[in-house]
């Protein structure tokens, strides 16, 4: 059992909104940051279960995490000082930028076999179903991530598949190509197993696309 990921100080200057209202933003900041989540000090804190966007500044550059609010207080200025107002939010996506605001040791977990966990996150069905016709289905994919494994080490790689039955699936495979320069930074693996990965995810995206067509259809109703 994985446990609570390390939170670490960290003042970070942010903008969040509501995935509903991308028109009304607020401004925070990072108290704390962990792999997993972080608490915005803020006094527009959203209510828990919130599916926000958390635009991030660094180094000149903005990038998005998506994120679910896990808890919230509003907290009267008179308070401010001895609990502060804001949330804290659970990231439903990663990125490289965001790994580079972790300590190293922080990024990835490791299983029973000390074989390193790298999670991919979609950002939609679409995106999804791209990545497996294109790349899934031929027996690897591309991992962004600031630090990639060392060529030929066997990693674990978790697919958190949006819209799916079952919304994480964990594959083995092997890191065949890395780069740590560049925008993109990442690793391409190959999985040790593409027959079985295949087997294992054809139902899952079948489900995904009728579940998509079913939405469609419903729209032209």
């Amino acid at each position: 059992m994985k446990g609570r990921a390390k939170r670490f100080p960290r003042r970070v200057q942010v903008r969040f909104w509501a995935e509903a209202t991308p028109g009304s933003s607020y401004a925070g900041y990072s108290r704390n940051i962990s792999a997993t989540g972080m608490f915005i000090a803020t006094i527009h804190p959203h209510k828990p279960g919130t599916r926000m966007v958390i635009e991030f500044q660094r180094k000149g550059k903005t990038f998005e995490v998506p994120a679910t609010v896990a808890h919230s207080a509003k907290v009267s200025p008179l308070l401010q000082s001895v609990r502060p107002s804001g949330m804290g939010i659970r990231f439903s996506g990663r990125s490289a930028e965001l790994e580079r605001l972790l300590p190293e040791g922080e990024v990835q977990t490791v299983d029973d076999e000390d074989r390193t966990v790298y999670p991919v996150y979609f950002s939609d069905v679409d995106e999804l179903l791209e990545v497996y016709d294109r790349d899934i289905r031929n027996g690897g994919l591309f991992v962004p991530t600031s630090r990639p494994a060392a060529m030929d080490q066997q990693v674990l790689v978790e697919l958190n598949l949006p819209r799916a039955r079952k919304s994480v699936v964990t594959v083995v495979a092997k890191v065949v190509h890395r780069t740590e320069k560049g925008s993109s930074p990442g690793m391409g693996v190959a999985f040790s197993d593409p027959d079985g990965v295949v087997r294992t995810l054809s139902g899952l995206i079948q489900g995904v696309r009728e579940a998509v067509l079913e939405q469609d259809a419903n729209l032209l109703d």
